[in-house]
């Protein structure tokens, strides 16, 4: 089963899954990081996460469908782990102003196990950015305002597709670094209540 972990950038997706992986780990769940990265750049091409990331949106965007189609063949193929994947609803383009969404798909209805959400306060987020990009200044890493209008957008698009496909969805708020732990402790409970829920 999928666990899809949205949330915009800057928000520690990376961070809290790789300490639910950990937890699993020590729990003995079978929680795995879906391998998105590696797909994303094998099918463009690139040996690396900065030239794959150096793509346009548009380009980078044309490749989503696939990967996931990937990533649900990779779960058929090994279905008692719980795949996470760090996958965002809604997709800024910079350049046109818009908004990608990520479309439902049949196998979500069959294969995804859960929804969590990571949310924090603009500022926390911009922080964040700041200190992930210190040699870029792009004004869309340094705007409080958009980076709320942009969180508010991946939330409301992941309610409305988690109540489409009839899953659970939990919204979790990773706003201090001190509970980050704690963080990964309420998504580990949560993701071990939907798999408890699916097996009865």
């Amino acid at each position: 089963m999928l666990v899809r972990i949205g949330g915009i950038a800057g928000i520690g997706k990376t961070t809290i899954i790789k300490e639910l992986l950990v937890i699993g780990q020590e729990s003995g769940l079978p929680i795995r990081e879906a391998p998105l990265r590696e797909i994303l750049r094998e099918l463009a091409g690139v040996k690396t996460v900065e030239e794959y990331k150096a793509l346009s949106e548009e380009i980078r965007g044309s490749f989503y469908p696939e990967s996931e189609r990937q990533i649900y063949e990779l779960d058929r193929v090994n279905p008692s782990t719980v795949w996470v994947h760090d996958g965002r609803f809604a997709y800024f383009n910079q350049k046109s102003g818009e908004y990608r969404i990520r479309p439902v798909v049949h196998d979500d209805s069959e294969r995804l196990l859960a929804i969590a959400i990571l949310v924090a306060k603009p500022e926390v987020i911009l922080s964040r950015r700041i200190k992930d990009y210190p040699i870029r200044n792009d004004r869309h890493l340094l705007d409080v305002d958009s980076l709320k209008a942009r969180q508010e957008k991946e939330v409301m698009v992941a309610l409305l597709q988690a109540k489409e496909i009839g899953v659970p969805i939990r919204i979790l708020s990773n706003g201090k670094s001190d509970e980050i732990s704690k963080v990964a402790d309420d998504l580990f409970s949560f993701v071990k209540k939907c798999l408890d829920d699916k097996r009865e």
